[in-house]
């Protein structure tokens, strides 16, 4: 019988960043950003995926990525220049003040 409480080890690492400031340039950009965690099984996936902030508890202009591997959200990076992105946009009239 199999155990449905064996972890289910992902293909690769999935990384959560979070930005909270805008960067003028890259590298500006790039020391915005902070590395929350870093997932290895699906189990943990939803664990931390359910535990993300909602939108209305993080500060205005404020971003989540979660990356493959250890890469970084900047399309300069070779293996993300055919990347895509999916954003959700929250209308200011939407948000809690």
């Amino acid at each position: 019988m199999k155990s449905y409480r064996q972890l289910k080890v992902l293909n690769f690492p999935i990384l959560i960043i979070c930005r909270t400031t805008r960067g003028l340039n890259v590298e500006e950009y790039e020391k915005s950003l902070r590395k929350i965690y870093t997932v290895f099984t699906v189990q943990r996936f939803w664990v931390v995926y359910y535990n993300i902030p909602k939108p209305g508890d993080l500060q205005p202009r404020s971003s989540l990525h979660m990356m493959r591997d250890d890469r970084k959200p900047v399309w300069e990076e070779e293996y993300n220049c055919k990347g895509g992105a999916y954003r959700i946009r929250v209308q200011k009239k939407d948000t809690v003040t």
